[in-house]
């Protein structure tokens, strides 16, 4: 299994083995504390943190679990400029964040996605 980032051992080694909690997304392997997690306890990893198990597997695409688990560690969720806005929206939609926990400074990427998203509606309705 390929690890998310080369320090994952030193991450291993700093989080008590008894709040450890692996997350395998599509094949990358994410280390984080259930502590960590339960910042937000209304939220699909929230209320998965508060299981027993050790490992969880998700077939889903690793590239924004970066982002999703960084709300969890700072407190604020950033969208990458080069991002979809759908496809995080459609990530955040899984793991049950709310919209409202977008950074402001991110807003402008979700907005340009949701204007594109109703012209592209918009021709679907006239085709």
């Amino acid at each position: 299994m390929a690890h998310a980032k080369p320090d994952s051992h030193d991450c291993e080694a700093a989080i008590p083995e008894s709040d450890r909690l692996y997350l395998n997304v599509g094949g990358t392997v994410f280390i984080t504390s259930r502590f960590t997690l339960r910042r937000y306890p209304y939220t699909r990893l929230g209320r998965l943190a508060m299981t027993s198990l050790q490992e969880l597997h998700f077939d889903r695409d690793p590239r924004l679990m970066g982002f999703i688990l960084d709300l969890y560690r700072t407190g604020q969720l950033h969208v990458p400029r080069n991002c979809c806005s759908m496809a995080m929206k459609c990530e955040m939609k899984f793991w049950d964040i709310p919209t409202d926990l977008v950074s402001e400074c991110c807003w402008t990427v979700f907005e340009e996605g949701d204007r594109r998203q109703v012209i592209i509606d918009d021709i679907d309705k006239t085709l």
